[in-house]
C-alpha cells in the first residue's frame, strides 16, 4: 500500500553553517573608485550561474555561488561572511588582489582525491600569486605552488587543486563534459535573471546534509536568494529539489510569497518571498512524499495509511 508521510518543514538545517570550511585571509578593502591594473584575459565565462557550471567539470557535488553587485547592506554582510568562510588558507595564503572580489565560486569533488575549484571574478584586474613551478596546458599558464595552481587569464580566475584547474582548461577547450551536462536540466528550469547566493547539493552531499530518512527521497537540492527586482523590499528564495520517489512541494502559508510546480520528472521547485531574510533562509518548502511499500501476503489487513 502507500505509505503517506507528511514533512511539515522537512527543512535542511543549518546549510549556511554546514558551508563554512575555514576563516579567510582576504578582505573587501579594494574600493571601486580606485585605478587598478588590469591583467590579459583570453576566456570570459558566461555570465550567471548558468554560465559559468557550462564551463567548469562535471561531477561537484557541492558549489557555492555568491554575487556581490546588487545587494543591499543586510544581503551584503551575509554574502560576504559566506565568501570568507570558504576561503580556505591554504589555497589563499600566496594571492594577493588588486581589487575585491565582486562574483565568487567554490566547488568540491568528492572522491579518493578530494578537489576544489575556486572562480573568483575581481573584474579583469591584477592577481598576484607566489608560486615554483609554471607550465603551459592548452595554451593556458598554470602557476603553481604545492599543489594549488592558479591561471588568470580567465575572468573569473581560476584557483584550486592542480588537477581540476587542468581539467577546467579541458571543458574550455570542450574536451571533458562540464556541471551543467549533469544539472542543467534542473537549473534552466529556475526563473531568469541572476542571484545573490546560490548552495547547491547532489548525490552523497545531499545525504551528509539531511539527517533522517529524508535524505533517502531526493538526491539535488539547490536554494538560491535575491533581491526581488520589481519589490526591493522582497527577498526572493528558490528552491530546487529532485525526489527520487514519488513526492514533492505543496502548499504553504509561511511567508508572504508563495508559489511552487511539480514535474513528471520528479524536480520541484517552489519560489518563496518574504520582507524577512532571516526567516527566509530559514524556512524550507513544505513538501508531501508518497512511499510505496510492499505488502506480504496475510499481512493486508494490519497495514495503514499515515
Amino acid at each position: 500500500m502507500a505509505k503517506r508521510m507528511e514533512s511539515k518543514g522537512a527543512r535542511l538545517l543549518a546549510i549556511l553553517l554546514a558551508l563554512i570550511m575555514i576563516g579567510s585571509v582576504l578582505t573587501y578593502a579594494a574600493k571601486r573608485g580606485q585605478t587598478s591594473p588590469q591583467r590579459e584575459v583570453e576566456f570570459n565565462f558566461p555570465d550567471g550561474f548558468n554560465g559559468i557550471i557550462s564551463h567548469i567539470p562535471a561531477g561537484a557535488d557541492q558549489v557555492v555561488y555568491v554575487n556581490l553587485e546588487n545587494s543591499n547592506p543586510e544581503l551584503s554582510e551575509i554574502l560576504k561572511k559566506i565568501v570568507t568562510n570558504n576561503m580556505d588558507s591554504m589555497f589563499f595564503s600566496h594571492l594577493r588582489l588588486s581589487q575585491g572580489v565582486e562574483r565568487f565560486m567554490v566547488s568540491s569533488y568528492s572522491g579518493t582525491f578530494p578537489e576544489i575549484l575556486y572562480l573568483i571574478d575581481v573584474n579583469r584586474t591584477k592577481v598576484f600569486y607566489t608560486h615554483d613551478s609554471e607550465d603551459v596546458y592548452n595554451g593556458y599558464k598554470i602557476k603553481s605552488n604545492n599543489g594549488i595552481s592558479l591561471v588568470d587569464q580567465t575572468s573569473p580566475f581560476l584557483l584550486g587543486t592542480t588537477p581540476i584547474v587542468a581539467k577546467t582548461l579541458d571543458v574550455i577547450s570542450g574536451k571533458e563534459r562540464s556541471l551543467a551536462s549533469e544539472v542543467g536540466n534542473f537549473t534552466e528550469r529556475m526563473p531568469p535573471g541572476d542571484y545573490n547566493l546560490i548552495l547547491m547539493f547532489k548525490g552523497d552531499a545531499v545525504r551528509q546534509l539531511v539527517r533522517g530518512n529524508a535524505s533517502n527521497f531526493f538526491d539535488f537540492y539547490l536554494a538560491a536568494y535575491r533581491i526581488n527586482a520589481s519589490n526591493p523590499s522582497y527577498y526572493e528564495k528558490v528552491v530546487l529539489m529532485n525526489f527520487i520517489k514519488s513526492g514533492g512541494f505543496v502548499s504553504s502559508n509561511k511567508t508572504a510569497y508563495y508559489s511552487y510546480e511539480n514535474f513528471k520528472d520528479g524536480l520541484s521547485i517552489a519560489i518563496m518571498g518574504d520582507t524577512n531574510l532571516t526567516k527566509l533562509m530559514q524556512l524550507e518548502p513544505e513538501m508531501r512524499i508518497i512511499e510505496i511499500q510492499q505488502v506480504e501476503p496475510g499481512n493486508a489487513g494490519n497495514n495503514s495509511t499515515k
